[in-house]
């Protein structure tokens, strides 16, 4: 059996560099993936450029990628079974959001810790984790290791928390569900993100345009997802931006991602912790992963080094889910109308900014709402 100090199951976002991080360190790091790589992640493939902002705060800097496309616009607006209207476009000073291939981009990730020293196990499943004395025992087929740390970063659907016993399975209002397709006969709409709310009460449609090919689809919250096969096929079909009339032929994928904002209950036990969406760490707003998984595997990496993974949880709550608490009332407040959130965007360039900022880490939710309540209220 091998014997190493941290080892991190998952190879997203918050696993790789958590990995990264650890092996600069000389930190002798086991990253397991339980897929072969690069492996295929469904994905709108939308990346912030606060995303971005805090892989290179973290000394990890991406290569070219062959699917990368720079976002400096982007258009909102509303849709149900009843219509779809574009009501405003937001145009960013610098490129504030990227679109992206997530097989290639998480890729890009695991290769950068690689070079950095860590280790890769892939295509191998976790099966079982044991805890003896002060070491964590992993079990997989025909492979075994142990470790003082054990870093878990294996999604929603990863089963290292159950293992663990931080939690027997999500609730149906702590998980969203998407669905999507990826399609090349488009007409290239003028930005290249695009959002519409309305169609459920909690989450949107989109349509993100990557040069190629695009990404259209619909998320929702699991308990609130009877009718989202049904709007995303009006979606599709009544859009502007398609050329087909029926969803027939489209390959579907679906999956689901943490809707609670970082309100999922216990993510640290000794030296066990949880990152990135196993942890909960989504923006309930946009649904938005990446940059609190990256930003969590930089807290878990540093956590371990420092010797002082006791510090994990307080500081996630101050550096994430402080923040993502007013993000959920965000979302209480758009539900109530989204038709006139959007228009406030649209009418008032200060309130555009100021989310803006969000996406560029420039600011927080916290800050947004201080700014705009009272124009979201009255």
């Amino acid at each position: 059996m091998i014997n190493y100090d941290v080892i991190v199951i998952g190879a997203g976002p918050a696993g790789a560099t958590a990995a990264a991080i650890l092996a600069e360190s000389d930190i002798n790091a086991l990253l397991i993936e339980k897929e072969k790589l690069p492996r295929p992640k469904i994905c709108g493939g939308a990346v912030s450029k606060r995303a971005l902002s805090l892989l290179a705060a973290a000394d990890i800097l991406l290569p070219e990628l062959k699917t990368f496309k720079k976002c400096r616009s982007m258009q909102l607006g509303t849709f149900d079974f009843e219509s779809i209207e574009d009501l405003a476009t937001i145009k960013f000073e610098n490129e504030a959001a990227y679109l992206t291939d997530r097989a290639e981009f998480d890729y890009a990730l695991v290769q950068n810790a690689i070079t950095k020293g860590a280790e890769l196990k892939q295509n191998l499943m976790v099966t079982n984790i044991k805890k003896e004395n002060s070491q964590f025992i992993i079990y997989g087929a025909d492979f075994s290791a142990k470790s003082k740390y054990l870093l878990c970063a294996d999604g929603v659907n990863g089963t290292s928390a159950i293992l663990l016993g931080f939690r027997d399975k999500w609730n149906d209002d702590e998980v969203g569900l998407c669905i999507e397709s990826s399609i090349t006969d488009y007409e290239p709409p003028p930005s290249p993100l695009n959002f519409y709310f309305g169609g459920v009460k909690w989450g949107y449609a989109w349509f993100f345009d990557k040069g190629d090919h695009a990404s259209i689809g619909t998320g929702t919250v699991l308990k609130e997802a009877s009718n989202l096969r049904r709007l995303f096929n009006y979606f599709v079909m009544r859009s502007r931006y398609t050329n087909t009339r029926s969803t027939e032929n489209l390959k579907l994928n679906a999956w689901r991602i943490p809707a609670t904002g970082g309100i999922s209950g216990n993510i640290a036990t000794g030296n066990a912790l949880l990152l990135g969406d196993a942890a909960g760490l989504v923006d309930p707003f946009l649904g938005e992963g990446i940059p609190y998984a990256i930003q969590s595997g930089k807290i878990a990496a540093d956590c371990v080094i420092k010797n002082n993974v006791g510090d994990y949880r307080k500081k996630i709550e101050e550096e994430i889910t402080g923040d993502l608490k007013y993000a959920r009332i965000l979302v209480k407040i758009v539900k109530l109308d989204p038709k006139r959130f959007i228009k406030l965007l649209a009418n008032d360039s200060t309130i555009a900014r100021d989310y803006v900022k969000i996406v560029l880490g420039d600011s927080t939710y916290r800050q947004f709402l201080k700014n705009t309540f009272k124009k979201l209220i009255f």
